[in-house]
């Protein structure tokens, strides 16, 4: 017995005691090495960690590096270009470096009541560059004006992209303002709304959108001013997707208990609407938004196609398509629509793989 005594005593000798208040080293150093993610940084992991997301990125900095700093760039590159290999044309600049010949253009005049007729002798530069093929001066040829289609293809994306990012902004903030309203205040207020939202859902775009190329062409109105005009249209068909977004999101978001706690701290509406509902309807506001930058450019190049927008002799992708209305020049002069139609696509799908990205970023029940 003394033995068994001794034994546990020399074992309890053995152990070393910690204080109950003082955690272990290793402990402290494992807390600090935690880091807490925040939502931001998760969603901007779960973004760049997806292959489509990053290769849809790659192609849209592309694009606008090429519609917005290419023609830039090669003004700069032209300074310092000794061997004239980087071609420098403006958007509506055409090649005539044809041969001249002179013309002659009757006029009639009066001189104390007699008629005379005279000739007026002009020079007149003939274009030989016409549909011209791939060449040093013109690396995507020219079209049926002279005009080069590599430098066209810059700055008709331009045109294509602007009204993509000007059409989302607008329709954003409109379905913001009406949806946030509808939603927040809810009974006749919702009723009223919602059923001009299922108006504009009901109205035929497309043969709308053709009656007001109609009148746009019968009054005449300016080619560089359509491209306002075809933004207006654009907005006035699409806000109210958005609205109806952002109404369902705030009819749910506005029961929740932080909701309760603005009202009894006396919050103002517009605080509660868009200082608290609109930010926790961001998420799906962006990734509906950047799903709806492609079908805006589609749009706009298919009514550029049809007459509505931006027309020659200015540039835009669908205005570039437009010109293979004929057997011949599709089959003969690819170079005229085939490379706007990639660009086309390229944004289109580029944009779609962005959104598709956010969509999973976003989705609270990724893996991380």
């Amino acid at each position: 017995m003394d033995e068994l005594e001794n034994s546990t005593l020399q074992e309890e000798n053995n152990v070393t005691h910690i204080p109950e208040n003082e955690p272990l080293e290793q402990d402290v150093d494992e807390i600090s090495n935690v880091k807490q993610m925040s939502p931001t940084r998760l969603v901007l992991r779960r973004f760049f960690r997806s292959k489509l997301s990053m290769v849809g990125l790659i192609i849209i900095i592309g694009l606008f590096v090429f519609s917005f700093l290419g023609p830039i760039i090669f003004r700069l590159l032209d300074k310092i270009d000794f061997l004239n290999v980087i071609p420098v044309w403006g958007e509506i600049e055409a090649d005539e470096t044809g041969s001249s010949i002179l013309r002659e253009i009757p006029i009639e005049f009066t001189v104390n009541g007699q008629k005379y007729l005279g000739y007026e002798i002009s020079t007149y530069n003939r274009l030989n560059n016409l549909y011209a093929g791939i060449s040093k001066t013109h690396w995507l040829g020219t079209d049926e004006k002279g005009y080069d289609i590599f430098t066209r293809l810059m700055y008709g994306g331009r045109i294509s992209l602007l009204i993509g990012f000007i059409v989302v902004f607008m329709e954003m903030f409109i379905g913001i303002i009406l949806g946030g309203i509808s939603g927040y205040f809810g009974k006749w207020v919702d009723q009223i709304i919602m059923r001009i939202v299922d108006i504009f859902n009901c109205i035929p775009t497309l043969p709308i959108l053709l009656i007001a190329a109609s009148l746009l062409n019968a009054w005449e109105i300016p080619e560089d001013q359509k491209i306002y005009y075809l933004m207006f249209i654009l907005t006035l068909f699409g806000w109210s997707g958005t609205a109806r977004l952002v109404r369902g999101q705030i009819l749910f978001l506005r029961e929740q208990e932080y909701m309760v706690a603005c009202e009894v701290m006396g919050y103002p509406t517009y605080k509660k609407i868009f200082g608290q509902l609109i930010p926790n309807v961001l998420p799906q506001l962006i990734v509906s938004a950047t799903l709806g930058f492609g079908s805006v450019i589609l749009y706009e190049s298919t009514l550029s196609y049809l007459g509505l927008g931006v027309q020659i002799p200015y540039a835009a992708w669908g205005t570039m398509i437009k010109s293979a209305n004929t057997y011949e020049i599709m089959q003969y002069y690819p170079l005229l629509w085939v490379p706007a139609g990639i660009c086309i696509v390229l944004a289109v799908l580029g944009f779609n793989f962005v959104g598709d990205g956010l969509r999973d970023a976003f989705d609270p029940k990724g893996k991380r």
